[in-house]
């Protein structure tokens, strides 16, 4: 079962393909029920969901990625987290 129970996963598709069309530039796509990473040419890294609008970076252990909303519950930004406290946030879309 995943972090989201039987009953949250077509909610969590459903939330993860609007973050896969909404960060165009940094999330390739949602495929086979996940949502994906990936930066520039660099490869894709399946992103596995820890936590509301957190998730773990394929099999790195020293990046993490979190979105961030506007009041109104829009993804404005993906945020990534390094172990050292580091935050590198890119807008939505690569704006």
């Amino acid at each position: 079962m995943d972090l989201f129970g039987e009953l949250g996963h077509l909610a969590l598709a459903s939330r993860l393909k609007r973050l896969g069309e909404l960060l165009q530039s940094q999330v390739s796509e949602v495929y086979d029920g996940a949502l994906w990473y990936q930066r520039g040419r660099g490869r894709r890294m399946r992103l596995q969901p820890v936590a509301q609008d957190r998730f773990l970076v394929g099999d790195l252990d020293d990046f993490r990625i979190r979105f961030e909303r506007d009041e109104s519950g829009k993804v404005v930004r993906l945020v990534g987290l390094y172990p050292d406290g580091r935050e590198e946030g890119n807008a939505r879309g690569g704006e």
